[in-house]
């Protein structure tokens, strides 16, 4: 329940803080944008769910390319847009580039985003002999729990940024948008790496790492500023003093009507009423903004950290090489837990190697040793592998590179749907395991 309800709110948090800012601020105005909206979320809906099926059924795509093919413009169109928003003066030939701009991005964020949304059921079951059980339903209410918290605190941002002027509003769309392409960012440098598709530079990777590490602090942020807003807007909200010809003032509004900065004026009590109505609304959506961010909070890090309570070192499996080769179908790691496995030479060194699914696709293939600690080895703790020794916790996305306290990296190849390790490989770290 832990593993889906952490993971879902870690995936589409920043997605849909992100969307609920655009359509509230920038596409709610008229019905041309919404209906741009629409298409976009549609479309980006499709693009992931097809992706998913292709990744689930056939394995027709690799995850790392079709990420890259995403974020890359994703991010591109970020950054045009944060220039046009908050850069250029206003005129309406910025105003065109925003509105064109901000389908494309609600497009490009669900088609990144949602892709592993669909994919977490397909592991439900995966290790179980039927599926009439205690944990394959815990499984599916942790995931649900999850999109039912993010759905609220998306619709609560949407609120929020109808009812915020832009002295507000565009702070904070400046700061989540940041936040999400610093995000981002460290999604494509992963990516590239992998794939070799950038040369290994020391520097960069220790600095991914670095932020990687600290990911969790950009959640944060991102829950304070959000709060902080959902507040301020309360309590402007709350000092307002809605006044009509022949109503009644109530003693408190006697008693502030002299700072007519609060006052709004109505041209009957009929429509005083239906303001006071509109006001408490507003207030409530205000309030549930702040209660869904802390629910996020407490579901993804106080999940994290009972999770974390939990965590044993798994025994490894012993694995045997087929003339010089070591075969593991990809399937064993479908369900995203780290897998550990020994590897005895022919001079009897136990060579340990750990293998996992990251989240984003692609595979974190290492020696169950590191540089700094030695073959202490690692166990799982939520999305995170936690060195036996020292107690760093590594982002799994982060195994295949070196650097710090990480697996050290060999070797490997995924063909057919497997994955191959020369045992030569293997045999040549075995003096680290003596």
């Amino acid at each position: 329940m832990l593993h889906y309800l952490i993971n879902v709110i870690n995936a589409l948090f920043f997605t849909l803080v992100l969307i609920g800012i655009l359509i509230g601020g920038f596409a709610s105005n008229d019905q041309t944008r919404v209906k741009s909206a629409s298409i976009a979320a549609l479309l980006g809906f499709i693009v992931a769910l097809a992706a998913a099926i292709l990744d689930y059924n056939a394995k027709l795509i690799a995850r790392e390319y079709y990420n890259l093919i995403v974020l890359i413009p994703l991010i591109a169109t970020q950054i045009v847009f944060a220039f046009f928003v908050f850069c250029l003066p206003r005129s309406e030939a910025a105003a065109f580039v925003v509105r064109a701009l901000a389908p494309l991005m609600l497009f490009l964020l669900l088609a990144y985003g949602l892709v592993d949304i669909f994919l977490y059921p397909s592991e439900f079951s995966v290790g179980m002999d039927n599926i009439y059980n205690q944990d394959f339903a815990l499984k599916w209410f942790g995931y649900i729990l999850a999109l039912i918290t993010l759905l609220i605190l998306y619709y609560s941002v949407y609120r929020v940024s109808l009812g915020a002027s832009k002295k507000i509003f565009l702070p904070l769309t400046g700061a989540i948008l940041f936040l999400v392409v610093v995000h981002e960012l460290l999604s494509v440098i992963y990516a590239l790496t992998a794939r070799s598709m950038i040369p290994r530079y020391d520097p960069l990777i220790e600095a991914v790492f670095f932020v990687s590490d600290r990911i969790d602090i950009l959640f944060y942020i991102a829950c304070v500023l959000t709060a902080l807003v959902a507040a301020t807007l309360y309590i402007f909200e709350s000092r307002k003093i809605f006044v009509a010809p022949q109503d009644g003032y109530s003693r408190r509004d006697r008693l502030f009507s002299a700072d007519t900065s609060r006052i709004v004026s109505a041209p009957n009590p009929a429509v005083r009423r239906k303001l006071l109505a509109e006001s408490r609304s507003k207030r409530r959506f205000y309030i549930l903004t702040a209660l869904s961010l802390f629910a996020a909070a407490l579901f993804a890090r106080g999940g994290s950290w009972l999770a974390d309570r939990g965590a044993e070192i798994s025994p490894p499996i012993e694995v045997q090489a087929e003339e010089g080769v070591i075969v593991l179908a990809l399937t064993e790691f479908d369900d995203g837990r780290l897998k550990r496995y020994l590897y005895r030479t022919p001079s009897g060194a136990e060579v340990r190697f750990i293998v996992i699914k990251k989240d984003r696709g692609g595979y974190g293939i290492g020696l169950d040793a590191c540089e700094i600690c030695g073959v202490s080895g690692y166990y799982e703790q939520d999305d995170k592998i936690i060195c036996s020794r020292c107690g760093v916790a590594i982002n799994k996305a982060t195994i295949g590179f070196r650097g710090g306290c990480n697996p050290i990296p060999f070797a490997y190849e995924i063909t057919n749907s497997a994955l191959r390790i020369l045992a030569a490989t293997l045999e040549s770290e075995e003096g680290r395991f003596r």
